[in-house]
């Protein structure tokens, strides 16, 4: 399973993706979510980060790695801001204490293109950006 965890603005646009099997808000952690998620001791999962606010990847991180058996979580791009050196080393090592897997999201635009033509990517990447500003997720 592919779980994508995202804010209410960008959940519109992680389900147009098509890339994940489920979609879920950060604030909806509850026992109850994830039973009716199918996730337990049999479940493989990717738990995808799409620059998560403070503590809340790491709270679904915790929440996963009980009730299934392997649960990889995948950083995806990073939120732009000017860190403080200790700070960004302190995060570096939270990430690596997880697990967590790094990657660019300009590569993945790369991987995509390569993989079903720069025409095709382009057209479904508008697809889903259409989608996502039809969700409202961008004020005016």
């Amino acid at each position: 399973m592919i779980l994508g965890v995202t804010s209410t603005e960008s959940r519109a646009f992680s389900q147009a993706t098509g890339f994940h099997d489920d979609v879920v808000q950060y604030e909806d952690m509850t026992s109850s979510l994830i039973s009716t998620l199918k996730i337990d001791a049999t479940a493989k999962v990717v738990l995808c980060d799409f620059g998560a606010r403070g503590d809340t990847f790491q709270l679904w991180f915790s929440a996963l790695k009980p009730v299934c058996k392997t649960l990889i979580p995948l950083g995806i791009g990073d939120t732009p801001q000017t860190e403080l050196p200790q700070n960004l080393h302190n995060r570096a090592a939270r990430n690596a204490s997880l697990g967590n897997i790094q990657v660019n999201a300009s590569d993945l635009a790369t991987m995509a293109m390569a993989s079903i033509g720069e025409k095709n990517y382009n057209q479904e990447l508008e697809e889903a950006w259409r989608a996502f500003l039809d969700s409202g997720a961008l004020p005016g």
